[in-house]
């Protein structure tokens, strides 16, 4: 987001059987710049440990589970890998390093068309706030992230990226 001068990198591992997080790491801004930070997670079946780093120094992160949780920045990937089925309600924990624990709420609106070379699509409402959840297009063959829309925002494949650095 260049003319917002916003540069933002996530990175995550997670289990292949599912999606819960083993490690996740978030670069925000040139070290130095106002607003930059880094963050560094280690997943384990009892606790959250890391790091925070910023202008005010480096901060541990201890946070103990009592349960199974996802990653809280980790939206479409983890909707896609959901069993998926018309009127699905379902909820989803989470921990997120600036939220802490959370639900994503996850609603199938039903089949949404066709996506070119995937096939048929889910329409799903989802998110972690229900007054303002973001309507998902998923492929229902394999749970990929088509897209999304929420207030004003929409992200979808295609486009031509080749003048960002």
């Amino acid at each position: 987001m260049p003319a917002r001068q916003f540069d933002m990198r996530d990175h995550f591992v997670v289990a292949r059987a599912d999606l819960r997080p083993i490690t996740f790491e978030n670069r925000r801004g040139a070290k130095g710049a106002k607003g930059w930070q880094r963050i560094a997670l280690r997943y384990a079946a009892t606790r959250i440990t890391g790091t925070r780093t910023d202008a005010n120094g480096t901060r541990a992160i201890d946070v103990p589970l009592d349960g199974s949780v996802w990653e809280g920045d980790l939206w479409g990937i983890t909707f896609g890998a959901l069993p998926l089925k018309d009127g699905a309600r379902l909820t989803l924990p989470f921990w997120q390093y600036d939220k802490g624990f959370g639900h994503f709420i996850v609603n199938v609106m039903g089949r949404d068309g066709s996506a070119q070379d995937r096939g048929a699509t889910w329409a799903v409402d989802a998110g972690d706030d229900p007054s303002q959840l973001a309507r998902y297009s998923l492929a229902a063959k394999d749970g990929a992230e088509l897209g999304y829309k929420i207030a004003g925002f929409e992200q979808r494949l295609g486009g031509d990226c080749s003048g960002l650095d």
